[in-house]
């Protein structure tokens, strides 16, 4: 059968062909870029090719001739068939008695083999299967490429991961499987030829790290015993010299009393109700001991103990209006000591 795919370049009949070929039945394939056609030889159903053709490349194939072989090639090697049979029956008579002294030696040999095997097999263990990294250089041109033969490869049995390097035109492949294999599955499923430049073990690699690690322990639970006596040592001592020294600033320093603020802040007034109205909003804060508002100069002076931010935002949230603060000093200290000594009395 003849199908017409296009071909936009060098690759695109080797990529063709090895997807063709990898489908059962199959025989043979012969792509021609010139005329973007490509001939296929076997036992398989017309429609499924073309099918599988756009499932594995996504192009379009199209059946231009489609005939089953020519009876006269067929009749040909029939007869060239008969003609092998009957040379060689002439031969086998003659070579019949060298079979039959064959047959004795290769029944002689099976059977030694067979009994060494079974002895071999008593003594020696089961080997585990081996994990296995194999780096391949193969030709990349592009990302899609890396893509591609990485799918290809992970679709393999036994194959754990891929990494393509496309800079180095190489990709490392990891898993139980043979490299043999591996190589001709490449070629199948895209038509790309694939060289083996590493191969090797990866059992080798994690028995020398863990004997590195075992190292690495042995020597820190050495050393780690007489760090950890030294480090509780100091840990004790320095425990005792802190609490020593709380103990003395606990008992030396005194608790600071609250500093008294007078605030005087610049806020809209309209009227005569809106200075009783902020009033009665600062007076409900907390740590607000008096107000004082003055409609004419749109001030209001505040006096307490509390955060000057805080009483803006305060202002703002209970009466909508931008307060803003004009000053800002404690108290002076005689009024302090005046406003004491009045307690005092009153007690």
């Amino acid at each position: 059968m003849v199908l017409k795919i296009h071909m936009h370049c060098e690759a695109c009949p080797q990529k063709i062909k090895g997807c063709i070929q990898s489908m059962k039945g199959v025989e043979s394939v012969e792509p021609d870029p010139k005329s973007m056609q490509v001939s296929v030889k076997g036992v398989y159903d017309p429609a499924k090719l073309v099918e599988y053709v756009h499932k594995r490349t996504g192009k379009q194939a199209v059946i231009v001739k489609k005939e089953p072989e020519k009876k006269e090639k067929v009749e040909e090697a029939k007869e060239e068939d008969s003609r092998k049979e009957k040379k060689s029956d002439g031969e086998g008579e003659e070579n019949k008695e060298k079979k039959e002294e064959a047959k004795g030696e290769a029944k002689a040999e099976e059977e030694t083999t067979a009994a060494a095997a079974s002895t071999g097999e008593s003594n020696n263990e089961v080997p585990e299967p081996q994990i296995i990294v194999t780096v391949l250089k193969i030709h990349m041109h592009c990302k899609a490429c890396a893509q591609k033969i990485k799918g290809c490869i992970q679709s393999m049995k036994g194959v754990e991961s891929v990494e393509p390097d496309l800079k180095n035109m190489q990709v490392s492949v990891k898993g139980m499987y043979d490299p043999a294999k591996l190589v001709e599955y490449v070629h199948k499923r895209t038509g790309k030829q694939a060289v083996i430049v590493k191969k090797e073990p990866e059992k080798e690699k994690v028995e020398e790290a863990k004997e590195e690690e075992g190292e690495k322990e042995k020597k820190n639970d050495g050393e780690g015993e007489e760090k950890k006596e030294e480090a509780k040592g100091e840990a004790k001592a320095e425990e005792e010299t802190t609490a020593a020294a709380a103990s003395t600033e606990e008992s030396n320093i005194e608790v600071p009393e609250p500093q008294i603020i007078v605030t005087v802040l610049k806020i809209h007034m309209h009227c005569k109700a809106c200075p009783q109205k902020i009033k009665r909003c600062i007076q409900s804060m907390k740590g607000v001991e008096s107000v004082e508002p003055d409609l004419k100069s749109m001030r209001v002076s505040v006096k307490g103990v509390y955060d000057p931010a805080k009483l803006v935002e305060y202002v703002h949230k209970r009466t909508g209006k931008q307060a803003v603060i004009v000053k800002k000093e404690p108290e002076k200290k005689e009024k302090v000591e005046e406003a004491k000594q009045e307690k005092k009395e009153e007690r």
